[in-house]
This record gives structure tokens, sequence and C-alpha cells, in this order.
């Protein structure tokens, strides 16, 4: 099929990732060229089916070698791109001994990603944050555009100091860039509007690149090549019997497929520059509200029964992974939706049909 009417060039950094390959099929769907970043060239058959698995978009197509700490690639992978949608960020389950093996490489990616997008003319970059950049240390809160972690202040994990990090990095040098003229100073406080900055900074033109962050929660929705990454392992060990008891915890939770289609219409949305959007559902639900779905479309072996905390709190003395959940257990974290519905042509996906395609797409790759 030959190129018709191409809207522009994407670098999608992350690309092997869950969100990354989902941003990616978005774009080819949206009639954009995808030029996506990887560390492990031999992944890249395996994206590139799972991207366009009916062979319609391979001509819009490409990949480049790029690592989060290292300068090497990076000028030569934005040559020619419009945009940039910057997805990859360290995650481990297991809590580093070194805190700074997620932050760094989190907080340099993004600087790495805006500095070299920013040199090459770039006209917009959309960065993946998260929730857990807005919700502290507190059990229960109530998160909007203006909310914050303060990782010198908030109790917080090691991956949630990244995402914190990594977003205000981003702010800041956005707020920062020069043009001529002057510079695009400001505040990275935060207007009442959800913008990172003055009116005057948000104008475009003039070789200024403008800036749209992502924040979505926990994230489920189908997998495109049959990798399990930390919350679908929650769905397959629920389908499977695996986990009969469920931490409390209540968020609002995200599709990959909802998270895709924002980045995607960012990158022309001239509303959405200066913002950072919360990509949710509009209520919050529980752990035992996945489990609840999945045994009522037929996997009896969910079984949708709270853990008690003191449980957790004894199996994460020996359990790594327990131990890393427990900064969430006991939480209640509701989202203000509204400044994404009023934004984007967008409606999120309900989260019943969330976790059923979450689950049928992980038994097709386990059939």
């Amino acid at each position: 099929m030959a190129k018709t009417n191409r809207k522009g060039k994407v670098l999608v950094t992350g690309v092997t990732g869950f969100v990354g390959q989902h941003c990616a099929e978005r774009l080819l769907h949206h009639g954009y060229e995808m030029r996506g970043s990887m560390r492990n060239p031999s992944k890249e058959a395996l994206v590139r089916n799972a991207i366009d698995p009916n062979g319609n978009h391979q001509e819009s197509i490409e990949f480049c070698h790029l690592d989060l700490l290292r300068d090497e690639g990076w000028e030569e992978a934005m040559k020619g791109c419009d945009y940039v949608l910057h997805v990859a960020s360290p995650f481990y389950i297991n809590e580093p001994k070194d805190e700074q093996e997620f932050i760094k490489p989190a907080v340099d990616g993004t600087l790495r990603a805006m500095r070299f997008a920013k040199q090459a003319g770039v006209k917009k970059i959309v960065v993946t944050s998260s929730l857990v950049a807005m919700v502290g240390d507190s059990k229960k809160a109530h998160l909007t555009q203006e909310s914050w972690t303060d990782p010198e202040r908030h109790k917080v994990s090691a991956y949630m100091k990244s995402k914190a990090h990594a977003e205000r990095a981003a702010w800041d040098f956005y707020e920062k860039q020069s043009e001529e003229g002057g510079s695009m100073g400001g505040s990275t406080s935060g207007n009442m509007d959800g913008s990172m900055g003055s009116s005057s900074s948000r104008s475009t033109g003039g070789g200024k690149m403008e800036l749209t962050v992502v924040n979505p929660g926990p994230i489920f929705g189908p997998t495109l090549t049959g990798h399990i990454g930390a919350s679908l392992e929650i769905v397959e060990n629920l389908m499977t019997g695996k986990m009969p008891q469920q931490p409390n915890v209540v968020y609002a939770m995200s599709d990959v497929r909802d998270i895709a289609e924002i980045h995607v219409q960012a990158l022309e949305n001239e509303r959405s520059n200066g913002k950072r959007f919360i990509v949710t559902t509009e209520e919050s639900y529980a752990f035992t509200d996945v489990a609840r779905v999945l045994q009522e479309s037929g996997y009896e072996k969910a079984t949708p029964k709270t853990a008690p905390s003191f449980l957790l709190k004894v199996l994460s003395l020996f359990k790594p992974d327990v131990k890393a959940m427990m900064p969430l257990v006991d939480s209640h974290v509701t989202v203000d939706l509204s400044p994404t519905l009023a934004t984007f042509d967008w409606q999120p996906v309900a989260f019943e049909q969330t976790i059923r395609d979450t689950a049928k797409s992980i038994a097709s790759f386990r059939s």
C-alpha cells in the first residue's frame, strides 16, 4: 500500500512496552508514520507484527535503538520527526536497593528526549507520567490536574519518586525554553486550569516545542504480544486462582487503549498544550472488583475477597512483590476527569469491558 496523506512522523520511545505498542498502533491507525525506539533490536519483528497485524502500514514503520542513559543515537532518531511520544521509563516489580536505579534513567531519559527533540525542531512532545506523580503519600486522595507528589516530603516508593521527578523535569525544561525575543520562563506549580505556566508560554510558533503530559492509573487492557506486565499479571493470577485474596486498594483504573488514544489526539490538539491530563475511568474500583468481573465472565477461580492488611504486612517481610505494593494498601484514590473529557474527543472504555478484554487477550496467548 503506498503512502498517502501522511500526517507526520512520530518517534515513540519504549515501543516494545505495553503502552508504547498501543501508541504505535494508534499512530498508524490515525495516519502517522511511526519510528519506534528500543534497546533490543531482536524485538523488531515481534513489535512490527503486533502493531500492524494485517500488514497495511509496513511502509510507515521503522525502528531505532536508544538507551535512556546514553546520548548515542538520539540525534539521528529525531531527524525528520514532527512529534515525539516519550513513553519509555524504567519499571521493576521489586523495589530496588538503590532508588537511583529508578530515578536516574527516568529523569535523564526524559530530559534527553526533551533536549534532542527541541534541537531537532520537533513541534510537540507528549510525555507519559502516572497518577503516582500526583497522589503523594496520602491513603485517601482526590486527584486533579494540580495534584503533585513531593518526593522530598512524601514517603513514597522509588518508582513513585521516579515518575514525579521525571515529570517535574519535563515541565522545568518546557518552561525554560529560550526563543528569539525571550525566555519561556514561569513557575512549574501549575495554574488552575492544569496548565504549567503563563498563557504567553503556551502560545505556538517561534520555535517553541509544546508539551502535554498524560497521567494514567493502574493499566489494564489487551496485550498485543502476549507479554504480561505488572498489572496484567494481577489479572492472570486472579484468572488462575493464584490470588485468592486481593489487597485493599481502590483506584481509578486505566485502559491502555484510552492512554494510547489520548497520546495521539494530544499531538495536534492545541488546547492540550502546556497541560497534564488524567486518563482513567471516571469512577474508582477495587482489586476485588477486578476479581468480580472475571468471576462473572466465567473465570471461576477468581474469588473477590479482600486480604487482611496485617497479613500483607507479614508477607511483605519475605515477598518483594508484596513489599513493593504496600504503599498502595488501604488507599482510596478518586480523580477529576472533567478536564480530559472537555479537551479531547474521548470517553473511557467501561471498566468491565477493559477487564474482560484483558482476560480474553491473556487467554488467547496462553491457549
